[in-house]
């Protein structure tokens, strides 16, 4: 299976891929027939017996209410059905990330990334400083993901999958219930700045309108000009005459530029500078290193590969828009 070198990311990695990725995935063929088979018994198993359940109670009406048996009946076949497509889903999912536990750190190694984890513990990414900084809402729990750590033109970097979740409670039909909200879903960045600056914030202006209450107290708003990225994002600091040192106009219009690169919205992104760490927010609920290898052909494995090389490179792509400002600046 060839491999096309379409990025400049992507140079060099077509050896890689016939090499090293493309025979986990040939390798893993009869087993994933083996599982899909299992999976389709499993589910024209349940299938039958929802469908037979609701015949019953649509002819033989077990409950004397007509009405009321076929709704249940077809509750009971829909709902049956339902755990047969959660079952082969959670085979699916279990089938990729076996297949994706030996791909990953060949992607990473050719991504010249130092530390690699598939699940890393909280404490991979500086979690208590979102939370001190009130950059995301209140949360009870978090998922951290995927974390691979690096250096890229001389700046120590971190980047994960990051879900934060909190429980909630509300009424409904004069009973107490919970619900589990899910606070933040996307990514977080983590860099090391050369010196200890000034506490810097940086958040979405579309954001702020309706978040107001997120600023913590001490910050004050630093003017950055008039430029698209100062259009975008506002800027608060502990020391407003001192963070133009730190970042200008074209530092936000890099951080409108790397939103672009991700196909989101400026509203997807926000940052803090505080003593020396640099962290970047990346609301973003797509799939982030999947490798899809279940039941797919070879030009979707391939395309799964490629994008998850490319999520890998997402942190470099990220440190050189902000170090050398937006395209064109320089």
């Amino acid at each position: 299976m060839e491999y096309t070198e379409d990025a400049p990311h992507e140079a060099g990695f077509a050896r890689v891929f016939a090499e090293e990725v493309w025979p986990v995935y040939a390798a893993s063929r009869e087993e994933a027939e083996r599982v899909a088979r299992r999976a389709s018994r499993l589910g024209w198993s349940l299938a039958g017996v929802g469908a037979a359940i609701a015949v019953g109670f649509f002819l033989f009406d077990p409950l004397g209410d007509t009405v009321m048996s076929r709704f249940i009946g077809l509750f009971a076949g829909v709902f049956i059905a339902m755990i047969g497509r959660a079952l082969w889903e959670a085979k699916r999912r279990r089938f990729n990330a076996a297949v994706k536990a030996e791909v990953a750190p060949v992607l990473a190694r050719f991504a010249g990334i130092a530390r690699y984890e598939s699940d890393p513990s909280a404490g991979f990414v500086n979690l208590s400083g979102l939370s001190a900084a009130r950059m995301v809402g209140r949360s009870s729990g978090s998922s951290v993901q995927d974390g691979f750590s690096g250096a890229w033109r001389g700046v120590d970097y971190r980047m994960a999958e990051l879900r934060l979740t909190r429980v909630e409670s509300y009424h409904q039909g004069g009973k107490r219930r919970t619900r589990t909200v899910v606070v933040f879903a996307g990514l977080l960045l983590e860099m090391a700045v050369p010196r200890r600056v000034p506490v810097i914030r940086i958040e979405p202006r579309a954001k702020w309108k309706t978040h107001k209450r997120l600023r913590p107290d001490g910050l004050h708003p630093v003017d950055m000009g008039t430029g698209p990225g100062a259009g975008e994002y506002q800027v608060w600091s502990t020391q407003p005459q001192d963070a133009g040192e730190v970042i200008s106009g074209l530092f936000l219009d890099a951080l409108l530029e790397v939103a672009m690169v991700r196909g989101l919205e400026p509203k997807a992104l926000s940052a803090r500078f505080e003593g020396q760490q640099f962290q970047l927010l990346i609301e973003d609920r797509r799939k982030f290193l999947e490798v899809e290898a279940f039941e797919v052909g070879p030009e979707e494995f391939r395309a799964s590969v490629r994008a998850a090389l490319a999520d890998l490179a997402l942190a470099r792509v990220i440190v050189d828009r902000l170090v050398e400002g937006p395209t064109g600046a320089q």
